[in-house]
């Protein structure tokens, strides 16, 4: 059986991402999670996060379209929350498309 029927057998297997949540100033972590990439393991993350950090904190992601609307879902005190966008040499990011948003606890 070659890599790609394995593959197709078991979809999900090998599918494993660690989400970090760094401390800029002291470089310790603050939370981890392992899962797959989808929203439901980072909401589990964020409301962790949430749960440790008592002041208002930033969060960078990457550009995976089910960030923004999984920070505004998670609790917790204020994220000032934008998404990161990596050019490649020679090429242009346009800054009017990038996301930032702002959600508060109630």
């Amino acid at each position: 059986m070659g890599e790609s029927e394995g593959q197709a057998a078991r979809p999900n297997v090998g599918e494993a991402w660690i989400f970090t949540a760094l401390c800029p100033n002291t470089k310790l972590i603050v939370t981890w999670m392992i899962g797959p990439r989808d929203s439901t393991t980072a909401e589990r993350m964020l409301v962790d996060l949430a749960r440790r950090v008592l002041h208002q904190f930033r969060l960078t992601s990457d550009q995976a379209n089910f960030y923004p609307e999984t920070v505004s879902a998670a609790s917790g005190p204020t994220i000032d929350y934008a998404q990161s966008r990596t050019a490649s040499v020679g090429s242009e990011v346009d800054a009017s498309s990038a996301t930032r948003t702002t959600t508060q606890r109630p």
